[in-house]
Order: C-alpha cells, then sequence, then structure tokens
C-alpha cells in the first residue's frame, strides 16, 4: 500500500517468490494489485503472478478482468494487460488433447497476445509489437502452442527481428510442429546474416533455446 510506485512494483516482483505456505495471501495480494492505478504496477502483480504458475489459480477472475487494457493512448503497445494474458496462460490448466476448445480465460488471453494490438499490429512502426507479442507467448507455456499457426505465418514478416521472435517461439512451445523445420532453418540462415542486428537477434535466439551454434 506504499505510495511509491517503485516500491509497490519491487514489492510485487519479490512476491512472486513465495513459499507455497504463504501462496493465498499472496495470491490475494498479486490479484488485487492487478487493478493497481499504475501500469508499471499492475504489469509487475501481473509478472509475480505468472510466476507462481498454478498456484495463483484463484488470480484469474483478476487477470481476465485486467485483459481489456485501461490506456491504448498513453501506451503504444497494451502490455500490462499483455502481462495478464501471459500469467493467464501460465496458470489455467493445460488440456491432455489440444483438439478440444480451449477454456475462456485461455481464448481470452490468446485472443489478446495474437490480436491487433499485438501479434497482429500493422500500425507504423508497430514491428517492436509483433516481435514483443512472440517473445511473450514463446514464455507463456504450453496453452501458448495454440497460437503456433499464427506465429507461422509470421516467419515471413517484413521486420526480420519480428520473423525471428515468431521463429523462437515456435521452436519453444511446438518443436515438432510442422512449421518448425522453417522456423529452425530461419535461425540458420540468419546467424549468417551480415546485419549484426539480425545476426545477433538469431545467435540469442538459438541459446535460449539451447540450439548448437553454427
Amino acid at each position: 500500500a506504499d505510495s511509491g510506485i517503485e516500491v509497490r512494483a519491487a514489492i510485487l516482483e519479490t512476491l512472486g517468490h513465495a513459499s507455497p505456505p504463504d501462496f493465498p495471501i499472496v495470491v490475494s495480494a498479486l490479484a488485487k494489485s492487478v487493478a493497481d492505478e499504475d501500469r508499471f504496477v499492475a504489469a509487475a502483480a501481473a509478472r509475480a503472478l505468472a510466476d507462481l504458475g498454478p498456484a495463483a489459480k484463484d488470480a484469474l477472475p483478476a487477470l481476465v478482468k485486467a485483459l481489456p487494457d485501461r490506456n491504448y493512448d498513453f501506451d503504444f503497445r497494451p502490455l500490462r494487460a499483455a502481462e495478464a494474458a501471459r500469467a493467464i496462460l501460465l496458470i489455467a490448466p493445460v488440456p491432455e488433447k489440444f483438439d478440444t476448445p480451449p477454456s475462456p480465460d485461455v481464448a481470452a488471453a490468446l485472443k489478446l497476445l495474437t490480436g491487433d494490438h499485438l501479434l497482429e499490429d500493422t500500425r507504423p512502426d508497430g514491428y517492436g509489437t509483433r516481435a514483443q507479442a512472440a517473445r511473450l507467448l514463446a514464455s507463456s507455456g504450453p496453452n501458448a502452442a495454440r497460437a503456433v499457426p499464427q506465429l507461422a505465418k509470421h516467419l515471413k514478416d517484413e521486420d526480420p527481428i519480428a520473423a525471428l521472435c515468431a521463429a523462437g517461439a515456435i521452436l519453444k512451445l511446438a518443436p515438432n510442429s510442422p512449421s518448425a523445420k522453417e522456423a529452425k532453418l530461419l535461425l540458420e540462415k540468419s546467424q549468417q546474416s551480415p546485419d549484426p542486428l539480425i545476426k545477433s537477434a538469431a545467435t540469442r535466439a538459438r541459446a535460449s533455446l539451447e540450439l548448437p551454434s553454427n
């Protein structure tokens, strides 16, 4: 309840490392903080819940409520809502078979992360938004594998960094999917690029996947 934004954010990040006996009171506090008036604090609360994973299932209603972003005009990307979506995907149960429809919570989270303000952002200078959406999906666990077909379309994204982030996400979420081979080839080819930004992005992506370097 401190008036300092930095203080609240730091405490919330710390709560994401709580031990099991403290989960009920910690999850309750974090769920309330997802609605914090400051977007950075709210995002920190969502990240902390994501760190707790399935143990934070009681916070799902608060996270779903946070998905409609409150201030698109203030921030080019709805990152507060995106952090809430990522937390939902990491907390919600993972079905044994993906041929069944996703739960409403998972569907809502995926809709935001793969929607017009993130993965499909076509606004001017929206390249970084698409790349960030792919990064978020890559770290969102098995429930995010449902987004792999859409990520596959971005392997040919006009922004090479967004394409590399999509490739990394595909290989992270579904390494045996039909698009995984194309994704791996893109990373390998990009490591030979004369552009240092592309080469370093490809190298980082391969390193995060623990793939051997060329």
